[in-house]
């Protein structure tokens, strides 16, 4: 599973609102909320720390 860049909800790739392109790489949006909360600060998500595999 993934998880949202924003909220870090588990997503099922193919299930997700949307994919995101940053700077070259894909991240995953679960909702349209979390999509604008990224496009508007997308820096301040960068910076979260990596969550622990399941």
């Amino acid at each position: 599973m993934d998880r949202c860049i924003v909220c870090n909800a588990q997503i099922d790739k193919e299930k997700a609102y949307l994919s995101l392109k940053y700077k070259g790489k894909d991240y995953l949006a679960c909702c349209p909320l979390c999509k604008s909360e990224f496009e508007k600060e997308p820096e301040k998500y960068m910076k979260k720390p990596k969550e622990q595999k399941d």
